[in-house]
């Protein structure tokens, strides 16, 4: 049995494995999902996750979840946003910013905004 166990985790590779209910590490131990964060996953892909609410998990190469500096708004007035990264962005008006993360903004008129990479 213990040989069986073994191989099993040879098949898995170094890459985290997720599911719908939870998480295999690279290193074997098991992350289990709430009730609620398995109803919120939609999908699950190679590079991501996307949830009900919303929002996008990136995925770094080993399939965990990436980490990187949040970028922000430096300056946001009635007519235009001015992005950390130096991106600039007018609005018409009351369109507003509804959603930020790490790679991008999503407007209340539905465009996106995808951060450019730092160097």
């Amino acid at each position: 049995m213990k040989f069986l166990v073994v191989l099993c985790l040879m098949a898995v590779g170094a890459n985290a494995k997720f599911g719908k209910h939870g998480i295999v590490m690279p290193d074997g131990n098991n992350v289990q999902f709430t009730h609620d964060q398995a109803e919120n996953i939609l999908i699950i892909g190679p590079s991501g996750i996307i949830t009900a609410d919303g929002k996008h998990l990136q995925l770094d190469a080993d399939g965990l979840p990436a980490n990187r500096a949040k970028r922000a708004v430096l300056l946001e007035g009635p007519s235009s946003v001015l992005f950390e990264d130096g991106q600039k962005r007018s609005l018409s008006g009351g369109v507003r910013i509804v959603e930020i993360t790490e790679t991008g903004a999503v407007l209340s008129n539905g465009d996106n905004v995808q951060f450019k990479l730092k160097n």
